[in-house]
């Protein structure tokens, strides 16, 4: 696979394409220690941290304080 740059993560068509540049890795995992395993890591950090900032979970709540809340 050619190097490509991978940039940060703006908006959903950057989000879009990230995924589509990380989806053959699934059926074709990199062999640790290559390249290709470096790009799928960062595809997937990047990824990551656009999903948390997106769609961010916030902190649990047991069920019993939340029916007092």
């Amino acid at each position: 696979m050619a190097k490509k740059v991978i940039p940060p993560i703006r908006r959903e068509a950057d989000y879009d394409t990230a995924l589509a540049d990380i989806e053959p890795y699934f059926d074709r995992e990199p062999k640790r220690g290559t390249s290709e395993a470096d790009r799928f890591d960062l595809l997937a950090r990047v990824i990551e941290d656009y999903e948390k900032r997106r769609w961010p979970i916030g902190p649990r709540v047991a069920p019993w304080l939340a029916k007092t809340r």
